[in-house]
């Protein structure tokens, strides 16, 4: 594939540089849905354990002082993202070729630790101005930085756009007051709506108000036992600043299902059916959305299995 990268622009990111606005990033229709499981969620977990732990010590040091430290410390490498894109017209929008499960995930994470801190200020007890004032202040500040674009109308206001299925979870955890219920329950998620996206959400809620670890119940934390109860502004520097990517960007969408083929073969693996649904729906271009919605979706839903489906493409 070297032919094929050479006429790309690559660079290395961190995700704060890659998700500053205004910028969306939409998953296209030919991508399978958000299907990360606890397996993956607590290697990441980890990972940014590991980089906060690195960091600690330097927490009680001057601006400057940090900031030298940091430049000696290694970033935790997280993988490529691939995008086709940006538009010219509005707010600037890419297609995530490669990258969504850590896209998506990332910012689930920064929703929960949006949440756990306004908890944290309820907790304290301030008066009833100064508690709204101060709620309304961390909430506009992970929002505006991470997850939406604050000067858009509408649909442009999302920094990520899921697919169909994924939405509604994303959205609901997107706009969650951090206070009241939020479950499947709660947001009526229904047979064509995917529960992943909030699955993901309360996997960090939960570790972000963890106040020990009991070696016996989570082994996998116990090395990192002492850092707890966790400094939430920590861990929103190793999320925006110490975890980096290789952002490929292109325009030409000829080779964008080559792109996505050869890169997923690091991540969870491709079947057939993966393979041939990303052919079909970039062929259909601006159709694809309702195609997938009247057609595919129904009929991998209700009626046939993966297998079936991909014999039928080849019958045909």
């Amino acid at each position: 594939h070297r032919s094929m990268f050479s006429a790309m622009d690559s660079k290395t990111a961190t995700f704060r540089s890659l998700i500053a606005g205004p910028r969306q990033y939409r998953i296209p229709p030919f991508q399978r849905s958000y299907s990360w499981e606890k397996a993956e969620r607590e290697t990441l977990w980890l990972d940014i354990l590991n980089q906060y732990e690195r960091l600690v010590p330097l927490w009680t040091l001057t601006d400057a002082e940090r900031e030298e430290r940091l430049a000696t410390i290694a970033t935790h490498y997280l993988g490529t993202i691939v995008l086709a894109g940006p538009t010219a017209l509005g707010v600037p929008k890419s297609d995530v070729i490669d990258g969504q499960q850590r896209l998506t995930t990332l910012l689930l994470a920064l929703c929960a630790l949006r949440d756990v801190r306004v908890r944290q200020i309820r907790s304290a007890g301030a008066s009833s101005q100064d508690l709204s004032d101060d709620l309304d202040l961390a909430r506009r500040r992970v929002n505006n930085q991470f997850l939406l674009n604050a000067d858009a109308d509408g649909d442009e206001r999302l920094r990520l756009v899921p697919l169909a299925q994924d939405r509604k979870a994303f959205i609901a955890c997107l706009n969650h007051d951090g206070v009241s219920p939020l479950n499947a329950t709660t947001l009526g998620l229904g047979d064509d709506d995917s529960p992943k996206a909030l699955q993901a959400y309360q996997f960090f809620n939960t570790e972000l108000r963890r106040q020990q670890v009991n070696p016996g119940q989570n082994p996998q934390l116990a090395r990192f036992a002492h850092l707890y109860p966790l400094n939430l502004d920590i861990v929103q520097e190793v999320i925006a600043s110490r975890l980096t990517l290789i952002m490929i960007e292109t325009k030409n969408l000829d080779d964008v299902n080559a792109i996505f083929e050869s890169l997923n073969a690091t991540g969870r693996p491709l079947t057939q059916l993966d393979l041939l649904r990303n052919y079909i729906f970039m062929l259909l271009g601006g159709r694809a959305d309702s195609v997938l919605r009247d057609h595919w979706a129904p009929m991998q839903r209700d009626h046939l299995r993966p297998a079936e489906i991909e014999q039928l493409i080849w019958c045909d």
